[in-house]
């Protein structure tokens, strides 16, 4: 719903008045601050992460390792083979990738290949070696990661992409991702930045949610708040089950807030517990975190699918609707909210149609676009990142109307379509969520883990140092490069 235009109108004036407001009413309280970053402690839900680790601690514990092997791929594998036998991790992330390469492979390719599994698995155990293990953990998340990338055919970025995470697992891909679009962004190929942070605004329609400066995305405020609440007790609460599996006191939980905004939560277990513990202790909690979001965004998925499956039934395409466009590219030309049905003559009825039919297109051709508000030539560009195409710089989605005799069920079909809105949300952030969290650096997760990693390869400390500092540079500095394009985007709002 379209906010009144006066609001919009003072709609930043009257978000710093609620800022300042809830900011100095925060002031007031004996929460810890830091400045205006407020850490709210409560000790209420302790007791329900203990009644939860008790159902069953030994179950915990094998998600948390399973979780480290997901993480860090075959370094995770080498990693659990120091502390307990990792052939059921083996098998069952073997049966996984099987199931996810069944499009490309068939069904008999993915059996023999996970008899191939079984006999790796056999060997690896028999033999024992921490290198077996991390050769096989590797082979295994590249078919996972190629089933799941790859689904559609096999291509060279998907095959990249499974390659790097089978060695050093999800931050490999993340770390590689920043890599290319810093290398773009100072080679000026792409204005767009690789980070951005989520902030509260309004929509062309003026709709009030979430946005993130310099990428094309809009997130209603409502499905935004449920993913973000979501995200944060799944992810804490996983963290404080670990840390009393493992024994480890929780002192207390909360929230943090940048004045009155929320940015985080926290578990907060006793430091010197969790020192006191072994490696692959504290190993299971600080990983759950990252785990947990990634189950949720699993979960998430299949919803998704069974909601998508049941509003298709009463639902058949029209045509692939604009649903946003980039200032200063050619599709601003475009109606808001037009309904393309052709694209040089050929019909398109859904987005893989309009896509089939403009993927011979190159920069600078001209395509001509039949819509429900008359026919447009755009003349294409080159796309601000990724591959050479024809980019027209719009966000398309197949649009519908209800079958012919379903008109009753108009209701249910409003209503199946903002649940799969806010699944695909809950999906968007988990994953992001849990991909940034295993970075090696501090504030996330993944700085903890990655040196518990590294004492497992008895890399002597000043070493270890070195190797640490070094990785926390190159990251660092490629969070930096990535941000750069938001300088501009600032200067330009505070200037128009």
């Amino acid at each position: 719903m379209a906010l009144p235009p006066l609001v919009q109108e003072y709609f930043w004036w009257m978000v710093l008045a609620v800022f300042l407001a809830g900011t100095a009413a925060l002031w007031r309280l004996k929460a810890q601050r830091f400045l205006i970053i407020f850490l709210i402690r409560t000790q209420r839900g302790i007791g329900l992460l203990d009644r939860l680790g008790s159902i069953s601690p030994a179950g915990w514990k094998f998600l948390a390792d399973l979780s480290v092997m997901i993480s860090f791929g075959g370094l995770g594998a080498a990693y659990v083979a120091t502390h307990r036998k990792p052939w059921p991790f083996h098998l069952v992330l073997g049966a996984l990738a099987a199931v996810f390469l069944i499009p490309l492979a068939g069904l008999l390719g993915s059996g023999i290949l996970f008899l191939g599994v079984l006999a790796a698995t056999a060997a690896a155990h028999r033999i024992g070696r921490r290198a077996g293990h991390f050769l096989l953990g590797a082979g295994i998340m590249f078919g996972l990661v190629l089933g799941v990338t790859g689904a559609g055919g096999i291509t060279l970025p998907a095959v990249l992409m499974a390659g790097i995470t089978a060695v050093v697992g999800i931050p490999g891909i993340l770390i590689s991702f920043l890599f290319i679009q810093a290398f773009a962004i100072v080679a000026q190929e792409s204005t767009t930045p690789g980070i951005s942070p989520l902030l509260p605004g309004l929509s062309q329609a003026g709709e009030l949610g979430f946005f993130f400066p310099g990428l094309d995305i809009f997130i209603p405020l409502w499905s935004g708040l449920a993913a973000i609440i979501i995200l944060l007790v799944s992810h804490e609460f996983c963290h404080g089950i670990l840390a009393r599996v493992q024994g480890i006191p929780v002192r207390s939980m909360g929230i943090v807030t940048f004045g009155i905004i929320p940015i985080g939560a926290f578990v907060e277990p006793d430091e010197k517990a969790i020192e006191a513990k072994r490696s692959e202790e504290k190993m299971r909690v600080y990983t759950m975190g990252s785990f947990a979001n990634l189950m949720v965004a699993a979960i998430a998925t299949l919803l998704l699918v069974a909601v998508s499956l049941q509003a298709a039934a009463l639902v058949e395409p029209v045509g692939v609707q604009v649903v946003s466009v980039q200032k200063g590219f050619p599709a601003e030309a475009l109606p808001p909210g037009a309904i393309i049905t052709a694209v040089d003559g050929t019909p398109v009825l859904t987005v893989e149609e309009y896509t089939r039919a403009a993927a011979a297109r190159r920069p600078g051709d001209a395509l001509v676009l039949d819509t429900g508000n008359g026919t447009f030539q755009l003349t294409s560009v080159t796309p601000p990142s990724g591959p050479e195409r024809a980019y027209l710089g719009f966000t398309l989605q197949t649009a519908t109307e209800l079958k012919q005799g379903q008109e009753s069920q108009a209701g249910m079909l409003a209503l199946l379509g903002s649940l799969g809105s806010t699944l695909h949300i809950i999906f968007f952030f988990n994953l992001n969520i849990a991909v940034v969290n295993l970075l090696p650096v501090l504030p996330f997760d993944g700085s903890k883990m990655f040196e518990e990693l590294l004492k497992s390869f008895n890399i002597k400390a000043q070493r270890r140092k070195k190797i640490a500092n070094a990785i926390i540079f190159l990251v660092v500095a490629l969070l930096i490069l990535n941000a750069l394009p938001l300088g501009s985007i600032a200067a330009g709002a505070l200037g128009g």
